[in-house]
């Protein structure tokens, strides 16, 4: 069964043509991200922004605004417990529940959120400065060993036909992330062409298609752009040594309504914690110790 949450449980912040709304009882989930008049995020089907069972599958959700996934993006194995039976919840275990709010000012807010799954605190700070929306991170590990953690950003940016996501120069190759008719899973593509085929070009829904790509995790990327056939552009930018890996997902009507496109950061390479530690590729957090991050979204035209 699920819950309606009622309107008023947005918390607004904003800033002349820049404006977030947040959702801390819905995974802490930004509903909204505003800039020069244009939103930015796929909104929600109205009246559909819900509390859903933990354990939802994230497909089954409202697929909408941008979540924080932690401890794993798929379902799978626990690595810190290889005995049990008990997977890590599809797109981890933070989206689904309320968060706490630390602190609020007109263009801040606090929140966190404790995993149900690991020792995790997960805290995210939103701010406004100076024409970009910045977010804060720290991850604490409330256990007594070390714990392996995946965490990325699940912005689902609306695409209009015709966007581009745009990486730095020096990216000229990136991995498939899923088994389809790009390749196989793991196999090294070229970048943006593959075989003729504008790997960061959004098609409309009619494509039915899907696509998940990684920047390699050898390359540390930390910054990404959409550009749409208007001229808008928003950019990611974040720490690449804290947050070294790079996910692109592009959904043009598989599982979305309207195209879309997450740029997703992220510390673990790469949809499955367990493959990440198995991997070697994915950040550990010492007991009691608390690691920090940041990113900012920055807009033009």
């Amino acid at each position: 069964m699920t819950l309606e949450v009622p309107a008023d449980a947005l918390i607004q912040l904003g800033d002349g043509d820049l404006g977030v709304a947040i959702a801390p009882r819905l995974g802490g989930k930004i509903t909204s991200l505003r800039a020069q008049g244009h939103e930015w995020l796929t909104p929600a089907v109205p009246g559909a922004l819900r509390q859903y069972p933990p354990g939802t599958a994230f497909a089954h959700a409202d697929m909408s605004g941008w979540d924080e996934m932690l401890p794993t993006i798929i379902a799978c194995e626990d690595p810190t417990r290889p005995e049990s039976e008990v997977a890590l919840p599809d797109h981890g275990d933070l989206w689904d529940r309320p968060w706490e709010i630390v602190d609020r000012g007109p263009r801040e807010l606090t929140l966190r959120a404790t995993s149900s799954s690991l020792p995790l605190t997960l805290s995210r700070r939103v701010s406004i400065e100076r024409g970009a929306v910045c977010l804060d991170y720290q991850v604490h590990n409330g256990g007594l060993a070390d714990v392996p953690y995946l965490w990325a950003a699940h912005p689902q940016f609306r695409c209009a036909p015709g966007t581009r996501v745009v990486l730095p120069n020096d990216v000229v190759s990136v991995v498939n992330a899923q088994q389809d008719v790009l390749g196989d899973l793991g196999e090294v593509l070229d970048w943006p062409l593959h075989g003729g085929f504008d790997l960061g070009f959004v098609r409309d829904v009619g494509a039915r298609d899907c696509r998940k790509v990684y920047a390699l995790p050898e390359q540390t990327v930390a910054c990404a752009s959409l550009v749409d056939g208007a001229g808008r552009s928003l950019t990611l930018s974040w720490d690449g040594g804290a947050v070294p890996y790079l996910g692109i997902w592009i959904d043009e009507g598989r599982y979305s309504r309207e195209p879309v496109c997450a740029l997703e950061p992220c510390t673990g390479f790469f949809d499955s914690l367990a493959d990440a530690v198995r991997s070697g590729r994915c950040a550990v957090v010492a007991p009691g110790a608390t690691r920090s991050w940041s990113l900012a979204v920055r807009f033009g035209r």
